[in-house]
């Protein structure tokens, strides 16, 4: 029997672990330290690389990283709904919403660069005809 304090291995007559001196009435004398108890679960593995992929992709270098991220979260949730051994949902969820947030905020940045650019381009077209305009009248 093992003594659920220490871990120390008692005789299976023992009220009391022989190390540490704790109780083993009550304990499950057929539970080894260290091994787990029931079914072993695995984690998806495509949910860990979802979610290195969501946390990647908000470095600018790496906005490539946004569409595969999402398409591995949304794939690892599908595997995970329809094996109930495989484990890592919260792990797909957060690269999905990683690279979602990043895919978007990247667009969003490009589309505010544009219009800034057109702005701009527009704006210095016509100070430069508002200059040669004052030319011509002098």
């Amino acid at each position: 029997m093992y003594c659920n304090n220490c871990e120390a291995q008692n005789p299976e007559s023992s009220s009391f672990c022989n190390k540490c001196g704790s109780s083993l009435t009550g304990q499950n004398p057929s539970v080894q330290p260290g091994v787990p108890i029931g079914p072993a679960r695995k984690i998806d593995g495509l949910a860990i690389v979802s979610m290195v992929l969501g946390i990647v992709s908000f470095l600018p270098p790496f906005v490539v990283c946004s569409i595969p991220a999402i398409v591995m979260g949304a794939v690892s949730l599908n595997h995970i709904k329809k094996e109930p051994t495989l484990e890592g949902r919260g792990m797909a969820t957060a690269g999905l919403i990683g690279g979602s947030m990043a895919l978007v905020i990247y667009i969003c940045l490009i589309i505010i660069f544009l219009i800034f650019a057109l702005t701009t381009t527009t704006t210095s077209s016509a100070v430069s005809v508002s200059a040669n305009s004052g030319r011509l009248l002098f």
